[in-house]
């Protein structure tokens, strides 16, 4: 089942993007440790549902196995642009369609949304397996930042997609 979360949501979701950001926190350009000591009460925001932000998620019965969230900026000079962002689906459930299902009734809620232009993504170039579904469903680069991020070892590039209604 598909649907947006709410804060009713908050253990589910505070389990997968934990998992998320301790598997690949490079993809997310965040920290295990920093969401875990984030309060609670920013946590629960991210959960709050309004007409520029929401988090997809994909539950089997009632656990959650992928989330991906979009924001839009409520300043009108650039509300005619959302961000996606925290796209992961549970590694025992990747390649099954479920990262798909996800992005597609985003995309479709998106489109809802009025005067809304186009959503914008900024992924890893490391993550082709996401690269790879993001074109499938029509985004197109529109740029790349060098070494846009680091793990303290390495840096890596992250790519700039957008789709347009």
């Amino acid at each position: 089942m598909i649907r947006k979360l709410n804060i009713n949501d908050y253990d589910e979701f505070c389990r997968v993007r934990l998992i998320a950001l301790k598997q690949n926190p490079v993809a997310y350009s965040s920290m295990a440790k920093d969401f875990l000591e984030a309060p609670r009460s920013l946590k629960l925001k991210l959960l709050e549902q309004s007409s520029y932000k929401f988090i997809t998620g994909f539950f089997k019965e009632k656990t959650l196995l992928g989330i991906m969230g979009l924001q839009r900026s409520n300043r009108e000079s650039v509300s005619h642009k959302a961000n996606l962002w925290g796209f992961y689906v549970t590694s025992d459930y990747q390649t099954q369609g479920i990262g798909e299902k996800i992005l597609r009734s985003t995309i479709s809620s998106a489109q809802k949304i009025e005067n809304l232009k186009y959503l914008r993504l900024v992924v890893a170039t490391k993550c082709s397996p996401a690269i790879r579904l993001f074109e499938k469903c029509g985004f197109k680069k529109y740029g790349i930042e060098i070494d846009s991020i680091t793990d303290g070892a390495q840096y890596f590039d992250q790519k700039y997609m957008k789709l347009e209604f």
